[in-house]
């Protein structure tokens, strides 16, 4: 990585899935990669949702301590 780039913006309100695999796949297109499949069956995209299914699963669970404060 060049010191000229900047770094991702990340959007801290993603809680769910569908918007950590959103987020996913845009980082993985601004990544600039050649990796350009997007077919359920292709084993990058099963990685990558299983990573936003565990990253939910860690936002479930985050916000069920947060509320056990209040």
């Amino acid at each position: 990585m060049s010191l000229g780039r900047r770094a991702p913006d990340v959007d801290y309100l993603t809680r769910d899935y569908e918007g950590f695999r959103q987020l996913l796949v845009s980082l993985v297109d601004r990544a600039g990669t050649r990796w350009t499949e997007r077919a359920t069956a292709d084993l990058g995209v099963m990685v990558l949702e299983m990573l936003a299914h565990q990253l939910d699963l860690l936002a479930y669970a985050g916000d069920r301590v947060a509320e056990e404060g209040f």
